[in-house]
């Protein structure tokens, strides 16, 4: 059976990609009880635990928006990039984003919150981390995908479900032979 990861799947998107890829995949998910990605020793030890597991899909899910910066960049970008280092990916890397990443998804005429402008510069980050990781390695599928209106944690006016947004448009979208390097929301798609 094929096998699969996915960080972030105690709620949200994340469990519900957890439970939509058991039926087809040795699913191992991770929660922050298992894997904290704020910590150091916490990411260390998931690596040594993974690093020799050769896994079909990888799903990278948990996000953070927090006051404190240094925690939401630990989250959103410097533990995936560490562990991209170590992992073994077969076939296709999937990043769940936001459109706040996205420079030609942001309106210019749209004013900015203070509070959200760092975590729209961990998103991009986090983009560019999938932009290099496609370019490093052309043979695996990489795409961000960017949820829109999906109710979660982080978008609390959300118009559908995690469940029905993975089963009806994420899902699909894992199983099916894709190209790489696209950035893909409900409304678009385009190349990075």
């Amino acid at each position: 059976m094929k096998k699969a990861l996915i960080i972030g799947a105690n709620r949200g998107i994340g469990k519900a990609l957890a439970n939509y890829c058991s039926s087809n995949y040795d699913v191992l998910s991770t929660s922050r009880a298992e894997l904290d990605l704020c910590n150091t020793e916490s990411v260390g030890n998931f690596i040594n635990k993974i690093k020799d597991v050769y896994f079909d899909l990888v799903i990278f899910s948990a996000a953070q928006r927090s006051e404190e910066v240094y925690n939401m960049f630990k989250v959103n970008l410097f533990s995936y990039s560490k562990i991209l280092e170590n992992i073994q990916i077969k076939e296709k890397l999937v990043l769940i984003t936001s459109t706040g990443g996205v420079f030609s998804w942001t309106q210019e005429s749209e004013k900015v919150p203070n509070d959200i402008i760092l975590h729209k510069c961990s998103k991009a980050a986090f983009n560019m981390l999938g932009l290099c990781y496609h370019i490093n390695n052309p043979d695996i599928i990489t795409l961000c995908v960017c949820p829109g209106n999906v109710l979660t944690k982080l978008n609390f006016s959300g118009e559908m479900s995690a469940k029905e947004y993975v089963s009806d448009i994420l899902g699909p979208l894992i199983d099916c032979s894709i190209e790489s390097g696209l950035y893909i929301n409900s409304e678009r798609q385009e190349k990075w």
